[in-house]
């Protein structure tokens, strides 16, 4: 069996060196958004023979155990670093069904889609807004202290502007009416949200030796935007331009995530200063695509599609992923992953055959 590797090597020096386009890897690097922790539990008892701890928020002994098991399946799976995110709680309604994943949770929750808990300007001078001063960064804390040697912390504290507004502030249905009905609330919920992201970020700038944030927003569906080019530029873009302006001036890396076919914008995402781009979908816009398009002006992350990792037999899974790394490793500026994450539903053998595949990768 190929993992846990024995003695493994990270560098996240000569990663960065890669995101920077200062070298061309001689060996595939790895990175991910998240693994389910329904997944990290599986390897963790199956693959390292360690004990499990789920991540129990107001217990700190139990909260640095669940963090040493993600950090050695990272550690032990080849990864360079490690991102750590769920510092910031926004209240929400919640829509919850029950989970039937191969490796499953008891529940899901599920995004609200008509009004979110913001309605009127009352109810968003009502809302139980979270404050900068109370914002639990322990978790960012405790990992950058306790990595081994050569691995990196990279930081996402909470979901992004974009999804915070429409799925938990004001909901997608409740923003939509609502830029009609009182554009001057909703700009002031993005603000609002922007500015609390922000000062988490510089918090946690200050606390740690943190190498980069890994900020996610979903802007696009498989055909398009989710909302026109110029109301993206103006709420939202804006926003992460000010984080990755933030990530720039204290030396560290900006990676966005962002789900959907977003070619209107895929110039703005290289303007607004991103360094990363991750989540490819073969049915959206393609890691393939993507790579020919923009591969010399930016470095991509990922690109397995997550249906392919979930539901192909190995033989299928490593000639597909052969042919992402034929295609985006070629000049360098690739780093090597799912699509978007390595969800639950994904067979852990299949996590395995991908990851061993990068391992076994040679330039032809």
């Amino acid at each position: 069996m190929v993992y846990p590797l024995k003695n493994p090597k990270p560098d996240i020096n000569y990663f960065l060196d890669v995101v920077h386009g200062k070298i061309e890897p001689d060996r595939v690097l790895l990175g991910e958004l998240k693994v389910d922790d329904e997944l990290l539990e599986v390897i963790c008892k199956e693959v390292l023979h360690r004990e499990w701890f789920p991540r129990q928020k107001k217990d700190l002994i139990k909260r640095a155990q669940y963090w040493d098991n993600v950090i050695e399946v990272y550690y032990r799976l080849g990864y360079d670093f490690v991102r750590v995110g769920r510092a910031i709680t926004f209240p929400t309604k919640e829509f919850i069904t029950q989970e039937l994943a191969v490796a499953g949770m008891t529940q899901r929750k599920w995004v609200t889609e008509g009004d979110g808990v913001v309605t009127d300007k009352e109810s968003f001078e009502s809302y139980a807004w979270p404050k900068v001063e109370e914002i639990d960064t322990w978790d960012f804390r405790y990992v950058d202290e306790h990595l081994p040697e050569g691995m990196g912390l990279v930081i996402g504290p909470a979901k992004g502007i974009l999804e915070v507004v429409t799925e938990i502030i004001l909901g997608f249905t409740g923003m939509s009416y609502m830029l009609y009905d009182d554009p001057d609330l909703v700009e002031e919920v993005f603000i609002k949200t922007g500015d609390l992201l922000y000062a988490v970020y510089e918090k946690a700038v200050k606390e740690t030796n943190c190498v980069g944030f890994f900020q996610g927003d979903d802007m696009g569906y498989k055909t398009g935007l989710m909302f026109s080019k110029k109301f993206l530029k103006k709420y939202v873009l804006s926003w992460h331009k000010r984080l990755a302006d933030l990530a720039h001036e204290n030396g560290l890396i900006y990676i966005m995530h962002s789900c959907g076919n977003l070619r209107k914008i895929g110039d703005e995402i290289l303007e607004l200063g991103a360094d990363v781009k991750h989540s490819f979908e073969d049915s959206a816009w393609s890691v393939f695509d993507y790579k020919l398009e923009y591969g010399e002006k930016i470095t991509l992350m990922g690109g397995v599609d997550v249906d392919k990792l979930a539901r192909y037999e190995e033989k299928a899974l490593k000639e597909y992923c052969n042919k992402v790394l034929d295609a985006c490793m070629p000049g360098g500026r690739y780093i090597y992953g799912s699509g978007n994450s390595v969800t639950n539903y994904v067979p852990l053998k299949n996590y395995l055959t991908m990851l061993e595949v990068g391992l076994n990768w040679k330039r032809k």
